[in-house]
């Protein structure tokens, strides 16, 4: 069904509450003072109104449900590891966690082995983390695969259809399960060789699905199960170290996926996942950390990535960037979400 921006747009006004921008259709985690930066459009950025739980830098944010059904943002960094909002501006420490003892380094919602919603976060310590709700975090029962850190963790499909989440970092480099409390090591991994720091599921070429894993070494590897994981075909755009990727459209509204790096040009692109060629052009991140594709203020779809420099970076199309037109809240940024409720 083609996209309502009439509905979109009244979604995006009703979003911003009584008393002005209360609310956030996108959410950047980083460093500053205040360490969340929110924003409804992706161009005009503030800091939240709150923030307690994490106390020094934040590196992972995602958007879904708490467990009433009602919308949830959280974000993982350091100190308290875990905090949540309601309206991404006002943020809360999690009532307890467990698993994650030092630092959280990533964050996504998706299902249990039930079909119920679930929480995943992974990062220093015990590794893995999980919760129903948001609120109340536990130890995952076991992990095999990523030894030391957590940096990524992504929510998608299997090669059969069936439900999968999949963690990288350090270690045995990738993990799966199919619970999101029960991990094994992926059988195979090439592409990635010491390091994986971001991994999403989207479509390959053909419209099948895919997972998307980038770190060091090969930079990026690809799946089409989650299981066994082979190196991308050829990679041009980011040359060191890949930090994040995401899955969402081009300008046409073609599948497309966006990887960010550290440090040589910053971005890539690519309409199937193997095949990957430098963006355009760029402005505004110097060095990228996190990417995630949405909408705008309009309804249109949009890229943003954050990082050092400009810090924000954004995309109609994933192939011209642009700095975002003002940004409080962080000095430097670690990883970016949108609200995907706002369809």
């Amino acid at each position: 069904m083609p996209f309502n921006v009439f509905n979109s747009v009244a979604r995006l006004k009703k979003n911003r509450g009584l008393s002005g921008v209360t609310d956030a259709n996108w959410v950047a985690v980083g460093e500053s003072s205040r360490f969340i930066s929110k924003s409804l459009d992706g161009n005009n950025w503030t800091g939240a109104g709150s923030v307690t739980g994490i106390a020094t830098n934040g590196f992972g944010v995602a958007y879904g449900k708490d467990g009433t059904g009602a919308g949830l943002w959280v974000a993982v960094g350091y100190g308290g590891l875990i905090a949540k909002s309601s309206d991404g501006n006002l943020w809360s420490q999690a009532a307890s966690v467990s698993g994650i003892a030092t630092s959280g380094r990533g964050v996504a919602y998706g299902k249990d082995g039930t079909g119920a919603g679930l929480w995943v976060a992974v990062g220093q310590g015990g590794l893995i983390s999980k919760s129903s709700d948001g609120n109340t975090w536990t130890q995952a029962a076991s992990v095999s695969g990523i030894t030391t850190i957590g940096y990524g963790v992504a929510y998608g499909k299997d090669g059969t259809g069936a439900g999968l989440w999949v963690a990288v970092g350090q270690g045995g480099l990738i993990s799966k399960s199919s619970d999101g409390n029960t991990w094994t090591q992926a059988a195979s991994v090439s592409g990635i060789t010491t390091r994986g720091f971001g991994v999403a599921y989207g479509k390959d070429g053909t419209g099948a699905g895919l997972w998307v894993a980038v770190g060091s070494g090969g930079i990026i590897s690809k799946s089409s199960d989650g299981n066994t994981w082979t190196q991308a075909a050829s990679v041009s755009g980011i040359t060191g170290s890949g930090r994040a990727v995401a899955y969402g459209k081009d300008g046409t509204g073609a599948g497309l996926w966006v990887a960010v790096s550290l440090d040589g040009t910053l971005i890539s692109k690519s309409s199937d996942g193997n095949t990957w060629t430098q963006a355009g052009s760029l402005s505004g991140i110097t060095s990228g950390s996190g990417v995630a594709y949405g909408k705008d203020g309009t309804g249109a779809g949009l890229w943003v990535a954050v990082g050092s420099g400009g810090i924000i970076s954004k995309s109609s199309d994933g192939n011209t960037w642009t700095q975002a037109a003002s940004v409080s809240g962080i000095t430097s940024g670690y990883g970016v979400a949108f609200n995907n409720e706002i369809v």
